[in-house]
């Protein structure tokens, strides 16, 4: 074993789930978005803003795992793709 007061402690390590990290990622961007940008008076003005920003989230702000592309050209390239090929990114489809 090691020395110091270290020693006898062992590594926690939480077994979060991938979809707890996302949402987790979700609501830690919209807090930082949202939440502490703003100061509001009424819920509406809240329901409102959120509106506003999911669909920037979802529409217009480029995802990494599009290759940061926005979901709005990507699905226009994927939705070619299908109608072209009966493959795509090496899946073959089957209907």
């Amino acid at each position: 074993m090691g020395r110091g007061p270290w020693r006898n402690t062992r590594v926690h390590q939480t077994k979060q789930t991938n979809a707890e990290r996302l949402i987790e990622r979700f609501n830690r961007s919209y807090r930082q978005a949202v939440l502490d940008m703003y100061v509001f008076q009424t819920l509406h003005e809240v329901r409102e803003q959120t509106e506003k920003w999911i669909k920037e989230y979802d529409e217009e702000r480029p995802h990494e795992s599009l290759r940061d592309l926005t979901p709005g050209p990507k699905c226009v390239t994927l939705t070619a793709q299908v109608c072209s090929s009966s493959s795509v990114n090496g899946l073959t489809l089957t209907t």
